[in-house]
């Protein structure tokens, strides 16, 4: 089974003072805005073996999200942002190992710096907590751009999958999308040598057996540094750091072909625990004249479950037990796919300016599985959207191997997601 991720990207609106001419009650409106926004997120799925009763059963849930943005901004030189959710999820199977599953196992937070999720309550009939979901402060001092808090460091340019992004690497077929996924507790400092040039460090410190080390171990920070430069039509990016039990070097590069955009990355990690791995990724992405988006996306993936006898069974701890400190060190920051080829393809066209219809399939090679994830988006109205998707899977070959698309093989996952962006 997979963990599921859950996710949105939405526009923010600027919240004007009511009286701008009055120079004492606009001045705090001047840097200060609050943005709020309502989420809704309902899903279906039917399970041939219930984990209470071992028969069928149709698995129903909804999570209602309330999302509060207050930020600060003073001019260009500090921003201070912070993402507070209230979480209620009810449904007919809390309380049990799927629903910890898909829905807590996402924000477990073992062996992070900060612990910001709160459960308030948890009952047969609802679910309900508080979290920080983003809380960091940015800031600029000419070349130098500095941040520190909870939140997502990117290093790559892959779509679908992104070797480089080994702080918060991404499952392709999380429904919600990546922002929704949690933070990583981190400082970073960017330095600009020119208007094509970066370089970028990252520091990050985990617990040990989820409690603090007043030493604070090197064995447990997370330290990464990347260059990244433009040369004529391409983008590239080198990256090296440590992380517990690995040391990883990679690199990145994106250019325009054609029109469109390729893309290649790879990501070798020297291990303690497991031999040494390659991670890497290639794709092609394009934008038709007649609105069609096209993307084509390869995995690959030596450290995949099935190949490592270490991770398979570490991770089948993890979903039974949950973490304790020897499987944190070995999955946490690594993509955990059952199986080392993938590819994928995403087409998405607007066939109104309100109506967007998607369509994203991936192919899990060795394990002969076709994923369909067809989706429509529609706004409904200047501050509301709605989207309903479908997600199943077939499996066309003979083989025993395990995959993560199994979960859909004989009833498809349905979900609708609204959001009311309404401050």
């Amino acid at each position: 089974m997979i963990t599921l991720v859950f996710s949105f990207f939405g526009d923010m609106l600027y919240a004007e003072p009511e009286t701008p001419n009055d120079e004492s009650s606009g001045t705090f409106a001047n840097f200060f805005s609050l943005h709020a926004h309502v989420k809704d997120l309902f899903t279906w799925l039917r399970t041939e073996g219930y984990s209470e009763t071992q028969k069928e059963k149709d698995l129903i849930a909804n999570l209602t999200r309330l999302r509060i943005s207050p930020e600060l901004n003073f001019s260009d030189a500090l921003t201070i942002h912070m993402d507070l959710d209230n979480e209620l999820i009810t449904g007919n199977y809390l309380k049990s190992s799927e629903f910890n599953l898909y829905w807590i196992k996402p924000y477990d937070e073992y062996n992070d710096f900060l612990h910001t999720t709160r459960e308030i309550t948890y009952t047969d009939g609802y679910y309900n907590r508080a979290k920080i979901h983003r809380a960091y402060a940015k800031g600029a001092l000419g070349d130098f751009t500095f941040s520190a808090g909870r939140q997502q460091f990117r290093f790559g340019s892959g779509r679908l999958w992104n070797p480089l992004d080994i702080l918060n690497p991404i499952n392709p077929i999380s429904f919600e999308g990546a922002s929704e996924q949690k933070g990583t507790d981190g400082a970073s400092a960017e330095y600009f040598i020119n208007e094509k040039t970066v370089i970028t460090a990252v520091i990050g410190q985990n617990r040990t057996n989820d409690a603090f080390d007043e030493s604070f171990k090197k064995s447990n920070t997370n330290a990464i540094g990347r260059f990244k430069t433009n040369i004529s039509i391409a983008e590239i990016a080198l990256l090296a750091g440590t992380l517990p039990d690995r040391e990883a070097c990679g690199g990145d590069i994106s250019l325009i072909v054609f029109g469109g955009t390729l893309r290649g990355s790879a990501l070798f990690t020297r291990e303690k625990s497991i031999k040494n791995t390659v991670i890497a990724s290639g794709g092609f992405e394009y934008n038709f004249s007649m609105g069609l988006y096209f993307l084509i996306e390869y995995f690959y993936n030596s450290a995949s479950l099935n190949a490592e006898p270490k991770l398979f069974y570490a991770y089948g701890s993890y979903l039974a037990y949950g973490f304790d400190d020897a499987t944190f060190r070995l999955l946490s920051n690594r993509f955990l796919t059952y199986n080392s080829h993938y590819a994928a393809l995403a087409l998405g066209y607007d066939i109104t300016p309100l109506l967007r219809m998607e369509f994203f399939t991936i192919c899990d090679f060795e394990a002969r599985y076709i994923l369909l994830n067809p989706s429509v988006k529609y706004n409904l109205h200047q501050d509301i959207d709605l989207s309903i998707a479908i997600m199943n899977a077939w499996k066309t070959g003979n083989t025993t191997r395990s995959s993560e698309l199994s979960f859909v093989e004989k009833h498809p996952l349905v979900y609708a997601i609204c959001t009311w962006f309404f401050l």
